[in-house]
């Protein structure tokens, strides 16, 4: 599986001075086999680091919106969790967020994952929760 993240828009401030951030995430499948628990978390994290784990969101940072292509979306504060589920080999899902900046100055990032629940040399067994 490929993840591009790409940043795609910052908004003016707002009236009431809020900023917010665009993101596209896109998921494909360039494996052979149809991968069939495939979810995405992004989180927002205070720095500029290249670090890959949530750490301490910016003060005011949150999810103002997660849509996925496939699947459902689920927010809590500066964490979305995507359940994009069936992803057929050779497809690709997009998971589109917007986050309000942050009430303070410095640089802040978005931390995105995926993750799926099989093995990438077999199909997945009759419970898909014991491929690994």
């Amino acid at each position: 599986m490929s993840v591009t993240h790409t940043p795609f828009d910052v908004s003016a401030a707002t009236a009431a001075g809020q900023t917010f951030v665009s993101y596209t995430v896109t998921l494909r499948n360039i494996g052979r086999s149809e991968l069939t628990q495939t979810t995405v978390a992004a989180c927002l994290v205070s720095g500029s680091g290249n670090g890959s784990g949530c750490g301490v969101p910016p003060p005011g940072a949150s999810f103002f919106s997660a849509v996925a292509s496939a699947g459902n979306c689920t927010i809590a504060g500066a964490t979305a969790r995507c359940l994009i589920g069936k992803l057929p080999s050779g497809a690709v899902a997009t998971v589109d967020l917007v986050s309000r900046a942050p009430t303070e100055a410095g640089a802040f990032r978005n931390v995105v994952s995926a993750t799926v629940k099989e093995r990438g040399s077999d199909s997945p067994g009759a419970d898909p929760q014991a491929d690994t």
